[in-house]
């Protein structure tokens, strides 16, 4: 079951595990036709990035260098940030000038994901791993504020205030504007901010509160009184019968355990079971006589339990 379940969660396309094994064999002509399958399938991106990697090898170890700088090139455009491949140098130059040819040295991209209304989330592409820090400036009613983005790996998740304008730069130590998102002129808009009115008559957290009051007439009073004292009374009286429903479930248990062992320490002190084992005799004696004070010790709460809840139910009962 757990196998099946592992090789479920591991599963790839048919022409993935077809290009793998024929690599492994070193049949590169049969690789190429199967990992060529899965380039040019709808293949989940990770698939599709292995392929073009195994591809760009097969086409190396057959002598077809540009082919196998393609196959490169199209590895990093499913993932920009894949690292330099082991192997023989000229694998490794293959990766390096396709490197170049997909991201000229010095390249930072800002790429936007798919964002809700109040956000935005941009990924940082950062091929040739060059330090650089992500700011956002934010704009409500007044001038652009510069604000640090956290980054979360090389995904970066901005908020959206309502009414906000908002753009994003990658910048290096010094400051310089490596890559930008949106700008001050086209800012990426938050959501719509409430109307005016709204805003004017919606109460202010530190505002008094008004509170109106109706004179009561002579005959208005007596209702009042009986409904603010009711309260305390059902409590009162929920309480006496929360702890009477205790005290009987603490007896009953305790009652149990009691029976348990006074059954165990009959059957090691002999009867009506007698047990030769000298030392397993004397362990039911001593787990018996612990049993029978736990029981006795819980039917006694009980007992006290149930007896405070028969009073607070009559007190509560004979209270005005």
């Amino acid at each position: 079951m757990l196998l099946s379940l592992v090789t479920l969660l591991l599963h790839v396309s048919p022409e993935l595990e077809e290009g793998r094994a024929a690599s492994s064999s070193l049949k590169y002509t049969a690789a190429i036709a199967a990992l060529s399958k899965v380039t040019s399938s709808d293949a989940p991106s990770a698939e599709k990035a292995e392929a073009y990697g195994l591809l760009a090898r097969a086409w190396l170890a057959l002598g077809k260098p540009a082919n196998a700088q393609a196959a490169f090139e199209g590895l990093l455009t499913e993932d920009p940030m894949a690292e330099e491949p082991a192997g023989a140098p000229k694998v490794k130059q293959a990766f390096l000038a396709a490197k170049r040819a997909r991201f000229p040295p010095g390249t930072v991209q800002l790429v936007k994901r798919p964002s809700g209304g109040d956000a935005l989330v941009l990924d940082l592409v950062n091929p040739w791993r060059l330090p650089v820090s992500v700011v956002a400036w934010e704009a409500t009613t007044g001038e652009f504020v510069k604000k640090p983005v956290v980054l979360d790996g090389l995904r970066a998740v901005l908020a959206l205030p309502a009414g906000s304008r908002t753009w994003v730069q990658a910048v290096d130590p010094s400051g310089k504007s490596l890559a930008t998102f949106a700008s001050a002129a086209e800012p990426v808009p938050g959501p719509p901010a409430p109307p005016a009115a709204a805003v004017a008559t919606a109460p202010r957290p530190d505002a008094p509160v008004e509170v109106k009051t109706t004179p009561s007439s002579p005959s208005s009073p007596l209702p009042a009184v009986a409904s603010a004292v009711e309260p305390g009374l059902s409590a009162t009286r929920l309480t006496g019968f929360v702890l009477i429903g205790v005290g009987a479930l603490a007896m009953i248990v305790g009652g149990i355990v009691a029976g348990l062992g006074f059954a165990d320490y009959a059957k090691g002190n002999g009867f009506p079971f007698t047990v030769e084992d000298p030392f397993e005799a004397e362990r039911l004696k001593t787990q018996g006589t612990t049993e029978q004070w736990a029981g006795g010790v819980t039917g006694g709460g009980g007992v006290l339990a149930l007896i405070s809840g028969i009073v607070l139910v009559v007190v509560a009962s004979q209270s005005p």
